[in-house]
């Protein structure tokens, strides 16, 4: 679980937005606001964007879009940790192995259904960025895993070896993968406690 008793008041956020659009259409306002400018990302050595914008007030009110944004964040991010990753005790077949690998890569369409962040959002979206790519390294071993499950493999062989280094990294970036995406949720509260929504 991402969410603990600080957070609780999270809850209303996402509920009520999403309650609202799934009962129908929302509408949002997606013009920016007075005090932010439109950015250009500009890649950076570890790959995320860096944007450079006109600083905003972390008091003033969140737009329309940015609270629909976050929403939908918190609610894919908190769905993402309770169901897509398995303890690796639960693997017992390459299918099952696949199917974790799957889950990994479901960290790319976090938040589902929404436009861009905006520049007060975008230090939010690089960390999910970050935690995203760590779930898509988990994928790849997990997917090595799946094909070593697949074939004979002799006790102490190279190939024992690799199989138990991958479901090793599968885990171990699961972690690491988990750990970032709290700090995205994290981060995602603060800038809406700032803004006086909890």
């Amino acid at each position: 679980m991402i969410f603990t008793g600080r957070h609780a008041s999270a809850f209303l956020l996402v509920c009520t937005v999403t309650a609202c659009s799934g009962g129908g259409s929302v509408t949002v306002s997606t013009a920016p606001s007075p005090t932010t400018s439109r950015t250009s990302p500009t890649a950076t050595p570890d790959g995320t964007a860096s944007r450079t914008a006109t600083p905003v007030d972390p008091k003033q009110p969140l737009s329309d879009s940015e609270i629909l944004w976050l929403a939908h964040l918190l609610r894919d991010a908190q769905k993402f940790q309770d169901e897509a990753v398995t303890d690796s005790s639960t693997i017992d077949s390459p299918a099952t192995m696949r199917r974790e690998a799957d889950a990994a890569r479901g960290c790319s369409r976090i938040p589902s259904g929404t436009s861009e962040p905006g520049p007060r959002l975008a230090p939010v979206h690089d960390l999910l960025v970050k935690a995203c790519r760590r779930y898509d390294r988990a994928a790849r071993c997990a997917d090595r895993a799946a094909e070593l499950m697949g074939t004979p493999v002799e006790a102490g062989s190279s190939e024992d070896r690799e199989f138990s280094e991958s479901l090793d990294c599968w885990s171990a970036e699961c972690s690491k993968g988990s750990a970032l995406l709290a700090d995205v949720v994290e981060k995602g509260l603060d800038i809406s406690e700032k803004a006086g929504y909890l």
